[in-house]
């Protein structure tokens, strides 16, 4: 029989069943907690402070005794069915988080032991692993190394670059004998560019800051911003005669989607609007430029 209905539930996997009967299912209004066959319908409050706020995600322990759920605030645990609360401070430590990270499951073993499962934002699963010895998540993942090169770029120094899979960036000193990852803020590059005076550019589309250009003068080892667009930097072309081209995509309520395409002509000290097309029929991928423009 149907036991309640709600619109807030906002995902199956944040439902689930104790052994005598109580019903948790997160949502973005809360916990909402049912129990004498569906008679009885709550919303559970864990974070005093914060009140009733989203639940990202809810668990239950192996063991069935316990319910831990996480806010934006941390995580919280409770032994009583929801009346009392205690945070959970091992599990917000360095816990991998990321926009466009997906959750596929994580086991809860007690207040103390999980393993997370995780696909990230190159769709790669990715394993952690928490217990008190080690104090935060570590991944279990083997650090295999594979190559599927679909890009490679030379500077003048001879430093190569190449995209993995398209995803990292990885640079090489020796002609590919050894490779390491091109990082800014300490984080994976996956959009590059060199232009012909051996400047880097990069930019993050699917990320918050996805209007930000950015640009390194030494081989990536420090970055700046090299410009914020109106829009979200969709791709990025640089041409033998020093020009670069940038595409934007400004979304809308409209049906057809404004794309803006930048033109410098100074090695990105400047840009300029070239022109604005209405969702185009053909998704660019590459673009060349031959010697005579």
């Amino acid at each position: 029989k149907e036991i309640f209905t709600s619109n807030a539930v906002s995902n199956w996997r944040d439902v689930f069943v104790t052994k005598d009967g109580h019903i948790f299912a997160g949502s973005f209004l809360g916990l909402l907690h049912s129990y004498n066959e569906g008679k009885n319908l709550e919303n559970v409050l864990i974070d005093t402070a914060l009140g009733n706020t989203p639940v990202r995600h809810v668990y239950q322990s192996k063991s069935g005794d316990a319910i831990m759920v996480q806010l934006t605030s941390g995580f919280f645990c409770s032994y009583d069915l929801g009346k009392t609360w205690l945070k959970l401070h091992l599990f917000s430590h360095k816990i991998p988080q990321d926009p466009v990270f997906v959750w596929e499951k994580m086991d809860f073993i007690d207040t103390a032991h999980a393993v997370l499962l995780i696909t990230d934002d190159c769709y790669k699963i990715r394993t952690f692993l928490l217990t008190p010895e080690q104090g935060e998540w570590k991944q279990l993942n083997p650090s295999t190394f594979k190559m599927n090169a679909f890009h490679l770029i030379k500077n003048k120094k001879q430093r190569m670059f190449v995209q993995n899979d398209l995803c990292d960036w990885i640079y090489s000193d020796d002609d590919g004998n050894q490779f390491k990852v091109v990082l800014k803020n300490g984080q994976p590059v996956r959009e590059l560019g060199l232009d012909s005076q051996d400047q880097l550019y990069c930019f993050y589309p699917e990320k918050t800051d996805a209007q930000a250009l950015y640009w390194s003068k030494n081989d990536g080892q420090d970055w700046d911003t090299n410009h914020i667009f109106p829009g979200k930097v969709l791709a990025f072309y640089t041409f033998r005669d020093g020009s670069l081209m940038l595409l934007t995509q400004t979304p809308n309520n409209n049906r057809s989607i404004p794309y803006y395409v930048y033109y410098s002509t100074n090695h990105g000290q400047s840009w300029e609007l070239q022109s604005i097309r209405f969702s185009p029929p053909n998704e660019v991928y590459q673009i060349l430029k031959s010697p005579d423009g």
